[in-house]
């Protein structure tokens, strides 16, 4: 029996085989069926920010919004959860930005 290697990151999947008739032999009704899992091999792909974004604050009231391109290297099968949060460098947390502790996801697919 062959297994398609196809290249994509995935949960194991099963598949079963059934004997169904012997020449010379009977089948064991018992023992007739197997079931056969397929293990991936395929490595999960990386999360990667993509670029460095610089903003400029705006006086008044206007926000301003820092946007980050997330990138996924590859598709999978699986939902891809990333977890991120915020960290103070030189600015401050709830004074220069607003603190995150959030959850980014990647359909499947």
């Amino acid at each position: 029996m062959g297994i398609a290697d196809d290249r994509r990151d995935e949960p194991a999947e099963t598949f079963r085989v059934v004997l169904v008739t012997a020449d010379v032999a009977d089948v064991d009704p018992k023992t007739r069926v197997a079931a056969v899992t397929i293990e991936d091999n395929d490595a999960q792909p990386t999360v990667s920010v993509v670029d460095d974004p610089v903003v400029t604050e705006r006086s008044g009231t206007s926000a301003v919004v820092a946007t980050l391109r997330v990138r996924l290297s590859a598709r999978s099968s699986k939902p891809v959860r990333v977890d991120y949060q915020t960290l103070k460098g030189t600015a401050a947390p709830d004074a220069d930005f607003v603190a995150r502790d959030e959850v980014l996801q990647f359909a499947a697919g």
